[in-house]
């Protein structure tokens, strides 16, 4: 009788402890770092299908998403971005972020004599590797276009 009584109690434990879990994984936030580096037209368009489909499968309530952009990459968080419109509809969002590398701002000024100049609400961070880095090591999921 005893050991009956045992295995119930363990057994309603086990389900409260599974619907608990449930819960939190309904409410995780999933933190996305996309990484971008290049200057290839085709691969800057696949960021933006990247966080239509991140935003449609775990809904915006559910995500932190932070895409750095470096080297070649860089482009596309500047004023000369070939996609303008679309770097201005995801800035807006508060769960979406853009990073631009330092490191390649300064290397291209000293090339050219010009900074590049980011797109209003893009921040500049002092490495575009490092940043990758610090996110992996907050708990980021690293992913690439």
């Amino acid at each position: 009788m005893k050991k009956s009584f045992v295995v119930a109690r363990l057994l309603l434990l086990t389900f409260g402890l599974l619907l608990l879990s449930g819960v939190d994984a309904a409410e995780k936030k999933h933190k996305i770092a996309l990484s971008f580096s290049s200057s290839d037209l085709s691969v800057e368009k696949r960021i933006f299908t990247n966080l239509e489909n991140i935003v449609h499968y775990y809904g915006k309530d559910n995500l932190q998403i932070e895409v750095v952009a470096y080297g070649p990459g860089l482009q596309l968080v500047t004023k000369k971005s070939s996609f303008p419109e679309e770097m201005k509809t995801w800035l807006k969002e508060p769960y979406v972020r853009f990073s631009a590398c330092g490191n390649t701002m300064n290397t291209i000024e000293k090339a050219t004599g010009k900074r590049p100049v980011l797109i209003d609400g893009v921040v500049e961070v002092e490495g575009g590797i490092l940043r990758l880095i610090d996110l992996q090591e907050e708990g980021y999921v690293y992913l690439t276009p």
